[in-house]
């Protein structure tokens, strides 16, 4: 190409397309399954709790 950068098409390993799919998969049933998880103020306790405890290791969640 003249003027462009060829750049490789990136692709990711078969087994992570397969567990993503396999995620997204059960995160639906567990969506149907459990529409108010994280509604109630026990839920929001529970994890404010978690957060705090792996804190110090990490970003989990945003």
């Amino acid at each position: 190409m003249v003027g462009r950068l060829a750049l490789p098409i990136m692709t990711e390993p078969a087994w992570l397309t397969e567990t993503r799919a396999t995620y997204d998969t059960a995160a639906v049933d567990y969506a149907r399954l459990l529409p108010d998880v994280g509604e109630g103020p026990l839920d929001r306790g529970m994890l404010a709790a978690f957060l705090l405890a792996v804190r110090p290791e990490g970003t989990v969640a945003r």
